[in-house]
């Protein structure tokens, strides 16, 4: 009977590693230790999205991002084109929730289940602030529209819906809680 015993206990041994392993495997890996230091600016939007903004004829021709800012205060990726205004200025910085909810916005924008505060529409510029947990991304884009300035002097919802999908994936790609 001790075969069968040890037989018994290796195959429980065998389940309970295995088990072990799946614990280990599928378990909670934690929260989030991420923060908005640890996303890079200029990686939030790609090449084919600026080529839509500055009128490029091709991904390879677009402007190079520029970034700037203070590490512990905010991080800014510009992408201007020369000479123009044509750009797409992306800045993270800790979340101020008195920035969030005081001052005046145009109008609030649903990103994927996020509030956007729209802060400028006008003139074919979009401005806008999406809050995540501890930080804030700042979006402000003026798009290549082929209007004289006069024709794009009024507030229109179409200036920031047209941008919608580019803002929704800058937002997506920070990847933050």
């Amino acid at each position: 009977m001790s075969g069968i015993r040890a037989s018994r206990a290796r195959r429980l041994a065998v389940v309970a590693l295995g088990f072990a392993l799946m614990a280990t495997a599928c378990g909670d890996t934690g929260t989030s230790t991420k923060t908005w230091r640890d996303v890079d600016p200029c990686s939030l939007a790609d090449e084919r999205q600026i080529a839509e903004i500055d009128n490029s004829s091709s991904p390879e021709e677009v402007v190079k991002p520029r970034r700037s800012g203070n590490e512990d205060e905010t991080a800014t990726c510009t992408w201007e084109a020369a000479a123009s205004e044509r750009y797409l200025i992306v800045t993270l910085a800790p979340l101020m929730p008195e920035r969030i909810n005081a001052g005046p916005h145009v109008r609030d924008l649903d990103i994927d289940g996020r509030v956007g505060r729209v802060s400028n529409e006008q003139s074919g510029r979009c401005s806008l602030l999406v809050a995540f947990r501890e930080a804030e991304l700042r979006i402000q884009v003026h798009p290549f529209i082929g209007k004289r300035p006069e024709e794009m002097a009024t507030r229109s919802t179409a200036i920031c819906d047209t941008q919608l999908s580019l803002i929704k994936s800058v937002a997506e790609r920070t990847n933050l809680p």
